[in-house]
C-alpha cells in the first residue's frame, strides 16, 4: 500500500499517551467513506516523552509500544476548529456506547451470549497537517470477518449472519436495550465489528 509517514505529537484521552510522540503511517487513500468521515488503514507507534517517566495510577511507567495496526478516521468538509468539535462529539458518543456496553455485559447479557467490546478511541493531532490536523485513532484492528450488524437507518443484519453464521443477537439486544433504558432519548446503532472466537 502507498503509505504516508507523519511523526507528530499526540493529544489523547489515554493519559499514558498524552505527552508522547505518536508516529503515524497511513494509507494515502481511504478504504471506507461515510457521510461525514473517511477511514484509513494505518500503523501507529507510541514513544513516551523523555521526561514522561512518572508512574501511572496502576504503578506502571509508560512504555514504547507498536507498531500497531489501526484505523484513523477523518472528518470531511470541515475546517480545523469544526473538525475538532466533530471528533470530540464522536469520541463522546463512543465513550457513552462503551459505558453502556459494560453495563449490558455485566448486568443484562445472557451468559451464553457473546460479550460486547468497543475498541479504544483517541483523538490525535497531526502537527504537519495544519489544514486538517485532527483524526480519531481506533485501536486495535479487530481480527476476523468484519460485518455491520445494524445502522441508523433501520438495517439489521439477518441473524445468524449469512456470510459467517455468527449469532449476533446480543448486538441487536444491546441496541434495543439502549433505546428502552433511556426512555427513547438515545439508541446505540451503527454497530460493526467481528466475532473473536478466542475471547
Amino acid at each position: 500500500e502507498d503509505m504516508l509517514l507523519q511523526d507528530d505529537s499526540c493529544s489523547a484521552a489515554d493519559e499514558a499517551v498524552v505527552g508522547g510522540v505518536v508516529s503515524v503511517q497511513f494509507a494515502s487513500k481511504p478504504f471506507a467513506k461515510g457521510s461525514s468521515r473517511v477511514a484509513y488503514h494505518a500503523t501507529v507507534r507510541y514513544e513516551p516523552a523523555a521526561d514522561n517517566h512518572a508512574e501511572q495510577d496502576d504503578g506502571s511507567i509508560p512504555q514504547q509500544h507498536g507498531p500497531e495496526a489501526a484505523v484513523l478516521k477523518e472528518i470531511v468538509g470541515q475546517g480545523p476548529e469544526a473538525c475538532l468539535l466533530k471528533c470530540q462529539e464522536a469520541l463522546s458518543c463512543h465513550a457513552a456506547a462503551t459505558y453502556l456496553a459494560l453495563i449490558f455485559n455485566d448486568l443484562l447479557r445472557p451468559h451464553t451470549a457473546v460479550t460486547l467490546h468497543f475498541v479504544q478511541n483517541m483523538l490525535i493531532r497531526l502537527d504537519h497537517r495544519p489544514d486538517q490536523p485532527y483524526m480519531t485513532w481506533e485501536e486495535p484492528i479487530v481480527a476476523g470477518h468484519w460485518e455491520k450488524y445494524n445502522n441508523n437507518s433501520g438495517m439489521c443484519l439477518p441473524c445468524p449472519s449469512l456470510s459467517t453464521g455468527t449469532d449476533h443477537s446480543a448486538v441487536q439486544a444491546f441496541s434495543h436495550w439502549t433505546h428502552s433504558m433511556s426512555g427513547g432519548r438515545l439508541m446505540v446503532v451503527d454497530c460493526q465489528g467481528a466475532y473473536d472466537e478466542a475471547s
